[in-house]
């Protein structure tokens, strides 16, 4: 296995920082403070609405879907106890099969796909992996700089060149570059390990997402809550709590193209971006619903009404305005729609 090329040296780390740091904190900070309830015209509170379910086979067998990502116009899903991606169409048809036996079957425990490559986490083998859009493997990675410290990744994303995989055993996320940037870091590297302060380590980064903005969100099992990070690993705020009950079981995340109104202002200058995000949703096994906060971790509801038996993965489509979900207990692909 290629191990990872560097250690995370704290007196370079914020150079690294600096080339990968997207928001400025000021302005994460300024539009974390924003306080009031969303304003309910336009239907912003309502929650996506089931419209079908769909099962999906292979060779007569039922697939059991897990993790998906809509990239551009495909939607890539990923299966228990399969060593494979599948590609659909927006009719669900499927289109490509990547095969992800080389060097070894790899069973997909998370995954996010790029312009150029798709990054894989298999937690039973305790490695990251890229591959190309034809499953050749690209790099793996399986311990820490020392050659000694085995990793234990979870959940993985990707976002300007930068590979977020969450480890559980560090009770981080690792920050992996997949660019070289002379006399700052190569492909390979760690920058950065986050939390950065080491005496407030994350309990269980089970879900990891990065917002077009910058952010790192981070779904933590153990506490129930979702972390905020900015671009150079330091803590800004944490998403609301749920009334009913804490988040004890976070799996994916995704952002629709659903507006909060109350943050379209254009008196105030924002360079952030945030008043143009959607609603974030995020996956919640434990609790059997889909949990809905607004671009700045404002609680909006949960759905669907009736419980699930542990759904895990999700995706949207703002075009058509479908939402995604993996339901593994049902052995089906569930499709809600958001009403306008």
């Amino acid at each position: 296995m290629r191990q990872f090329t560097a250690t995370v040296d704290r007196s370079r780390t914020s150079g690294r920082a600096t080339i990968l740091c997207l928001v400025a904190l000021s302005v994460i900070w300024a539009g974390c403070q924003q306080k009031g309830e969303p304003n309910r015209k336009g239907g912003y509170l309502a929650p996506p609405e089931l419209i079908r379910s769909v099962t999906l086979m292979d060779d007569r067998a039922t697939l059991v879907p897990v993790r998906l990502q809509l990239f551009k116009d495909t939607l890539y899903v990923s299966y228990f106890g399969r060593a494979r991606i599948d590609l659909y169409d927006r009719a669900l048809k499927r289109v490509r099969t990547i095969t992800l036996n080389r060097p070894a079957p790899v069973m997909p425990t998370s995954f996010w796909v790029t312009d150029s490559v798709i990054v894989v986490i298999d937690h039973a083998r305790g490695t990251v992996m890229s591959y190309d859009q034809q499953g050749s493997l690209l790099a793996s990675y399986d311990r820490m700089p020392d050659g000694k410290t085995s990793l234990n990744p979870f959940a993985v994303t990707a976002f300007g060149g930068v590979i977020y995989a969450s480890d559980i055993g560090l009770r981080r996320v690792l920050a992996i570059s997949m660019v070289s940037a002379e006399g700052i870091t190569e492909p390979g590297e760690i920058v950065l390990a986050i939390p950065s302060d080491s005496t407030q380590l994350l309990g269980f980064p089970a879900a990891v997402a990065v917002t077009p903005d910058g952010r790192l969100l981070v779904g933590d099992a153990v506490t129930g809550r979702v972390e905020v990070f900015t671009c150079d690993g330091r803590h800004v705020y944490r998403f609301d709590t749920i009334p009913a009950t804490p988040i004890n079981g976070p799996q994916a995340f995704a952002i629709d193209g659903e507006r909060d109104p109350s943050l379209q202002d254009t008196s105030k200058f924002n360079p952030s971006g945030v008043q143009t995000l959607g609603r974030i949703h995020i996956v919640d096994a434990g609790c059997g619903k889909v949990h809905m906060f607004n671009p700045l971790g404002k609680y909006l509801g949960s759905y669907p009404d009736s419980r699930m038996q542990k759904p895990s993965g999700i995706a949207v489509d703002t075009t058509n305005r479908t939402v995604y979900i993996a339901y593994p207990e049902a052995r089906t692909l569930l499709l809600y729609r958001i009403p306008r």
